[in-house]
């Protein structure tokens, strides 16, 4: 940020980029799970993206020259259905090159044309996130799973599970922000002898994200503002268990609610 000579507090331009990257990639990925787990058939998948879409937009504007959403999503199914080993696999090959291209290059052409705005700080809103045709079909997939995949029982005992298993980790780690702030110091020096349980749950913390805390604190406005070296110690934690991974969260879980 000071290399750019950014304003404080601004967006990272390429924060913007994976923001966009995120929205295309997962957009299709919580649709390609539900044929998977055969929570939706490829045949009513392809109804309902249909029906959404006209919705979304009834200009049914090309996305691609003269290729308009229903014609790529016809023509992909079409492809898929001569596929004799998996034709849901086919399916979404072809969904994500023709899909993803027109994607990208409409999230690039808008990141180009706002680049002052997004520089600046003044642009507001993700680069999918306009009036466009495209800005439909990321919306298209996202709607699709949220009324048909997301309610299903499965999927929604999944995310009771998810929501324990995180709440219960901020819970065990809740210890490290009821500390006042000196003696929280004291265990990231290496001092603090007197705080056993403190001191092991800090151990486990990713020394990235702790490398992350100690450099934000040399900021001479948050060394002497106790709220700013809170709100610090806050993200710590967050940071360090909204990086991990399904398998490792439900581990350290288990891990500390001595459970086998």
């Amino acid at each position: 940020m000071q290399e750019m000579r950014m304003t404080k507090y601004c967006r990272h331009p390429l924060s913007y980029i994976m923001e966009a990257a995120d929205d295309i990639s997962y957009c299709l990925a919580d649709i390609e799970d539900a044929v998977e787990k055969r929570i939706l058939s490829l045949e009513k998948l392809t109804e309902l993206l249909k029906k959404t879409y006209r919705a979304l937009e009834p200009e049914n504007r090309p996305i691609y020259r003269t290729t308009t959403f229903e014609q790529a999503l016809d023509e992909v199914y079409r492809q898929s259905q001569t596929d004799e080993i998996s034709k849901p696999h086919r399916f979404f090959i072809k969904l994500r090159v023709a899909m993803v291209h027109p994607l990208v290059s409409h999230a690039a052409k808008q990141f180009t044309d706002n680049l002052s705005a997004v520089y600046n700080g003044d642009f507001n809103r993700a680069l999918l996130e306009d009036n466009s045709q495209f800005h439909a079909i990321a919306k298209t997939f996202k709607q699709v799973a949220i009324e048909h995949v997301f309610n299903d029982q499965e999927v929604e005992t999944l995310e009771l599970q998810g929501y324990k298993i995180i709440g219960g980790l901020l819970d065990e780690y809740r210890p490290l922000l009821d500390l006042p702030r000196e003696d929280f110091t004291k265990i990231v020096n290496g001092e603090g002898r007197y705080y056993p349980v403190e001191r092991r749950l800090f151990n486990k913390l990713s020394q990235k994200h702790v490398a992350a805390y100690r450099l934000a604190l040399k900021d001479a406005q948050i060394e002497s503002s106790g709220l700013w070296e809170f709100y610090l110690r806050c993200r710590l934690l967050q940071d360090y268990i909204s990086g991990m991974t399904d398998q490792f969260a439900f581990d350290e879980y288990k891990s500390l609610m001595v459970t086998d």
